[in-house]
């Protein structure tokens, strides 16, 4: 299920993309959800192949898209045992469906698949690519193998039918997936993260877009840190449940980004200024050790080369540049979000921009791999 809205440029192209998927035809069903959309978009969904629901009424966020296309009768009568969701500018590998059944049928009722960037031009969206490698290592594949519930991060999900009728996809704030991990941590339901579904996604490609991205991204955190925290906590407390406080943990985690970078300028401003510079104060700024300013940022350092010398990848001067750049700009970001947390206004990030090959790294991934046999149970 791709939910859609004005993505007549790309979603003819997405809608193609799935149906090549290698997965036989008659056990899945790519539906794209037109959200009162302006443009062709239900038309050249329905015209490269799609089943198309039109939803009416202002555009709304995505959990709220999910849950209404459950409601209606095409996706209710019909047989099928897992829903896929992708979002309009995704491009999975060939094999990625052949995972999530093998998963599906090991057990799993919720799974995150591992997400790579388009090759796309530009410091952000190479700053995106760089940060997106060492996540995926170390954050997502270490919570993985450490037994614990991932994230989900917005396409590539995969969810069984029991689950969602026992857990309805009904979000509040602007970041459904951050959300609805919550929500399944909170009901003891863990999020599987699966390395070997690959899906290829495309990057803001300019700083606007980031920017408007990442605002809604801060808002929804901060929300989602507010509505679940307590809940998740409790939980980590009352059961012992490691994986409810590592995501009590992980919902603030976005926080320490603009932190780390702040500790850093206010380091550089002691060190630089030593006689300008205000003295720190009990509790108080601006002041701050340029020592503790340097841990922080040589730990942030640390982490990420480890994630992309973990996944065997080449990055230049100019990839950390883009990185470190990208990193920086989330503190102006983190503090007007954390002004602005009642604003619920959706940017529509643009789509369309990335170039048409496949990354180099992706297809070695998917060609090195054998992907397991179709189960004779799953209907997607």
């Amino acid at each position: 299920m791709v939910s859609a809205h004005n993505e007549e440029a790309v979603i003819a192209d997405t809608v193609r993309s799935l149906k090549a998927l290698d997965y036989p035809d008659e056990r899945r069903t790519v539906i794209v959800v037109a959200d009162d959309c302006g443009d062709a978009t239900a038309q050249a969904a329905r015209a490269a192949g799609a089943l198309v629901l039109v939803k009416p009424g202002p555009a709304m966020g995505k959990g709220t898209v999910i849950h209404w296309a459950l409601t209606q009768p095409e996706v209710q009568e019909a047989a099928w045992d897992a829903l896929v969701l992708f979002d309009a500018d995704s491009r999975p590998a060939t094999t990625a469906l052949r995972y999530f059944d093998a998963a599906v049928q090991d057990g799993a009722k919720a799974i995150q698949s591992r997400s790579e960037s388009a090759r796309q031009r530009g410091w952000v969206a190479r700053g995106y690519a760089f940060n997106n490698t060492q996540r995926n290592r170390v954050w997502h594949q270490a919570r993985e193998m450490a037994g614990l519930s991932a994230a989900l991060t917005g396409t590539g999900i995969c969810l069984t039918r029991d689950l969602l009728a026992a857990l309805p996809p009904v979000t509040r704030t602007l970041t459904e997936d951050l959300e609805y991990s919550a929500m399944l941590t909170r009901a003891g339901i863990r999020v599987r993260y699966l390395y070997d579904a690959v899906i290829r996604i495309e990057q803001p490609h300019s700083l606007r877009s980031s920017v408007h991205q990442r605002l809604r991204w801060a808002r929804g955190q901060i929300r989602t840190t507010l509505v679940h925290g307590p809940g998740l906590l409790w939980r980590a407390v009352t059961k012992l449940d490691v994986s409810a406080f590592d995501t009590a943990l992980y919902l603030a985690m976005p926080s320490l980004v603009p932190f780390q970078v702040g500790l850093l300028v206010l380091g550089i401003g002691e060190t630089a200024l030593p006689d300008a510079w205000p003295k720190a104060r009990i509790g108080g700024m601006p002041g701050i050790p340029a020592w503790l300013a340097l841990a922080g940022f040589g730990l942030s350092i640390a982490v990420a080369y480890a994630g992309v010398a973990a996944e065997h990848r080449k990055a230049d001067w100019r990839d950390w540049l883009a990185f470190l750049m990208l990193m920086a700009t989330w503190l102006p970001i983190a503090v007007f979000a954390a002004m602005t947390t009642q604003v619920r206004r959706w940017y529509r990030t643009p789509h369309g921009v990335s170039e048409p090959d496949l990354p180099p790294e992706v297809e070695a991934v998917e060609d090195q791999r054998t992907p397991p046999p179709v189960s004779s149970g799953t209907r997607g």
